[in-house]
């Protein structure tokens, strides 16, 4: 099976055989750690070869890592792995599903390098069709409120005591 952590060359040979991408995504982030991923030195080791070889390729990678469960404190203190997958990267965003509405969401920025990370976008997923005619999930970004962090979510949850698990969250993005 390929492996992001050792298969970069032929990744990248691949990507410009085929005139190039936009987008990568590793899901979960984690699998391409060529070590230890709570080691903070072969996280950061593998995630500058991914920033490195997205430079390269001038192209963007999307990460999915996921909170740890328990415990409080910032989110990007939350994520499982070592502390380089939120210092490595230069921007972080956290999604939190709407549990009243199975297709709702918000997403924030939690770590950004380029520029503020107050304001909460709402989304919804929805079945699209692609041109293969495969089924798949698309997301529509339906609006934008500055004055929200999504992450309040997380403290408002420990505080009373729940889980600080974000798919586990009862409250409903309208109570926002």
């Amino acid at each position: 099976p390929f492996n992001p952590s050792k298969d970069l060359d032929l990744l990248g040979t691949e990507i410009r055989r085929q005139g190039g991408a936009g987008l990568i995504i590793l899901d979960p982030i984690y699998k391409s750690i060529d070590g230890d991923m709570n080691s903070l030195q072969d996280s950061s080791r593998s995630l500058t070869m991914l920033q490195q070889f997205a430079g390269d390729l001038n192209l963007s990678i999307l990460g999915i890592n996921h909170f740890r469960k328990g415990g409080g404190g910032a989110p990007q203190d939350r994520m499982i792995g070592s502390k380089a997958f939120s210092s490595v990267p230069r921007s972080i965003f956290m999604a939190k599903r709407d549990e009243n509405v199975a297709n709702r969401g918000m997403m924030s920025r939690i770590v950004t390098s380029y520029s503020s990370s107050e304001g909460v976008a709402t989304y919804e997923t929805q079945t699209a069709i692609t041109d293969s005619g495969d089924e798949t999930v698309k997301v529509v970004f339906t609006g934008w409120d500055t004055d929200k962090v999504v992450y309040d979510a997380l403290d408002e949850a420990t505080r009373d005591g729940e889980s600080s698990n974000y798919g586990k969250q009862s409250s409903s993005c309208d109570d926002w």
